[in-house]
């Protein structure tokens, strides 16, 4: 059912469908996973549904060979958007989900979301602060990109770890990248049992989100973002 994601702000408490959510650290509410000053999505996502992506473009129209040009504007610029869906599967998740959406007041505020794909592909057991992946062109056609330098390494457990990509070397079949994080080389760092995805700094496409109950405890909810690549903390190396 539709559900407002914008709560009421109440002094130093988030008030949602009547529940008051205590806020931490004066008002700014960093849960969980926090990168570079701003909240990480870190719950899982609903496999079943994959992840959709849009472009929204303007363009000229013409209504027929004889009338005037229809200039229908669907965006200034093109934008991207893209649509997760997300499950919860007993009510403590339920509750934190919840109490994340509260602390973005709908568009208000930005967060880091992962693609939830095989952006990177490793060739090699994670150890150490470098990574060898299979060749995707990232040094010549995303490296200088700085929102592409964010990741994530997806663990099958369910663990995140976040790291950025401080540099890059093609070698022609495989790339190597340097990390600011040291990988430990445990045995659930075997390349065949994680992902990297990237990882996008976004807000709400719209204030309101999609929550689906299919039990008390199971729930599904849909957002839809925008990515924020000019507002993205920019890595230096």
């Amino acid at each position: 059912m539709p559900h407002p994601a914008g709560p009421l702000l109440v002094g130093s408490l988030l008030q949602e469908d009547g529940d008051l959510i205590l806020l931490e650290s004066g008002g700014e509410l960093l849960l969980g996973n926090a990168y570079l000053g701003f909240n990480v999505l870190d719950f899982w996502p609903n496999w079943e549904i994959k992840p959709i992506e849009a472009i929204e473009r303007s363009g000229t129209i013409l209504e027929n060979r004889t009338g005037l040009p229809v200039v229908k504007p669907r965006a200034d610029q093109p934008r991207q958007s893209m649509s997760f869906t997300f499950r919860t599967d007993s009510r403590a998740e339920l509750a934190r989900f919840r109490r994340f959406v509260a602390s973005l007041r709908g568009r208000q505020r930005a967060f880091w979301i992962p693609t939830w794909e095989a952006d990177l592909n490793p060739t090699a057991f994670l150890t150490g602060s470098n990574i060898t992946v299979e060749s995707i062109g990232y040094e010549g056609r995303m490296h200088d990109f700085h929102p592409r330098r964010h990741c994530v390494l997806v663990k099958w457990n369910r663990e995140l770890e976040i790291f950025a990509i401080i540099g890059a070397t093609d070698n022609g079949t495989t790339e190597l990248l340097n990390t600011d994080h040291t990988f430990p080389g445990a045995p659930g760092y075997n390349n065949e049992h994680v992902m990297i995805s990237f990882l996008l700094l976004v807000r709400l496409e719209s204030d309101t989100i999609e929550y689906t109950y299919i039990t008390p405890e199971l729930m599904d909810a849909k957002l839809r973002v925008i990515e924020l690549p000019l507002e993205t903390p920019q890595i230096f190396s």
